[in-house]
């Protein structure tokens, strides 16, 4: 569940940031692509987000990274499949 919530609060920072939304191609307006990306994330993780739509604090990368690391290795090192982009 950790591991969801990151890896929402990223996307939803890339989403809902507008220097960084214009960095990549993108078909409409964040807000609709932020609400067809909670409906996918529901979707293929059974993970509803809206319970934490009220008190989202600002995404920093690095300091959220580095609490979820060592989670992230142990889901690698059950998973090499996952690493197999980094060769």
């Amino acid at each position: 569940v950790q591991i969801c919530y990151f890896v929402f609060r990223m996307i939803r920072h890339f989403i809902l940031d507008d220097d960084e939304f214009q960095k990549y191609p993108h078909e409409d307006v964040n807000g609709t692509v932020f609400t067809e990306f909670k409906h996918q994330f529901l979707h293929e993780f059974n993970y509803d987000t809206s319970s934490h739509d009220a008190h989202l604090t600002v995404f920093q990368f690095q300091r959220e990274f580095e609490f979820h690391r060592p989670c992230l290795e142990e889901i690698e090192a059950k998973n090499p499949i996952l690493c197999y982009w980094n060769r």
